[in-house]
């Protein structure tokens, strides 16, 4: 190499900055150079600039939402496991083993705060995992993507699981099954709590090394969960009451099937 190439290549460094998920990168040592007409020949045949360069554009810029999210969750798992550790593993274990769950039925589940900050981890959790589904646009659904979705989304999840849980317990008090009302409203949220943890840990490999296989991962853990809280739930009422399984089935389709669709369908059509 001589000299004039030398010099073209390893010039006096400049300053440059450029911003990401993390933070500033600052002071990146780049190098000024004198383009005039001689050493210009040298590379004649190559291009060694981007002909646009105003603007380097990124993608999933809105990555930086959910990172914020995800740290936020991180800390409410931290205090979860350093204040209420004994806890957090019965309520885990609740939903599979009933030994666990009479141990959690003994105390009040709901008032519990343990409860309050997993439930609600869930709706974030869960918020974020749909916000993914739809800006990587798996369901090829043309929604506009951009911060206010995500809010959107966690008002809506949050509204029907609270609507959800009410109309439980005024049916409960109605038709004066309170206790059987309280049982199926414990076994919701250990569901969502079980959800949410699993989440918790799910959602950053959906950000940072996002696959295709892990939607069904996530569906098959969803359903095998979801059918633990039928099956535990109807092996708990049915026993001690008049309804039969096809009364209890229409129960279910009215509780958790129809107000999937109706929240479907008015998150769609928001848009």
């Amino acid at each position: 190499m001589n000299n004039q190439a030398y010099n073209y290549l390893y010039s006096e460094p400049s300053q440059s900055s450029d911003t990401s998920l993390f933070g500033s990168y600052g002071k990146l040592n780049t190098h000024s150079v004198n383009n005039n007409q001689s050493e210009q020949k040298l590379f004649a045949h190559h291009e060694l600039t981007p002909k646009n360069n105003s603007y380097i554009t990124r993608e999933h810029t809105n990555n930086d939402l959910i990172f914020s999210f995800l740290i936020l969750d991180l800390i409410i798992v931290i205090i979860s496991l350093s204040i209420y550790r004994k806890q957090l593993s019965n309520t885990i274990l609740a939903l599979f083993s009933s030994k666990d769950y009479q141990q959690i039925e003994s105390k009040s589940l709901v008032k519990h705060p343990l409860t309050t900050i997993l439930f609600f981890g869930f709706i974030l959790n869960m918020a974020s995992f749909i916000y993914l589904i739809i800006e990587n646009n798996i369901l090829e659904i043309s929604i506009p993507v951009d911060s206010n979705l995500l809010f959107y989304i966690i008002a809506s999840l949050l509204s029907f699981y609270l609507i959800k849980l009410l109309f439980i317990f005024i049916s409960s008090v109605i038709f004066n099954v309170l206790t059987h009302g309280k049982t199926y409203i414990n076994y919701i949220l250990l569901w969502t709590m079980n959800i949410g943890i699993f989440l918790s840990f799910f959602l950053w490999l959906m950000v940072y090394a996002y696959h295709w296989v892990l939607i069904p991962i996530f569906l098959t853990f969803y359903i095998l969960l979801s059918s633990f809280r039928v099956i535990q739930t109807s092996l708990r009422i049915l026993p001690k009451t008049d309804f039969n399984s096809f009364h209890f089935f229409l129960y279910l389709c009215t509780v958790e099937i129809l107000p999937l669709i109706v929240l479907g369908k008015i998150v769609i059509s928001g848009f």
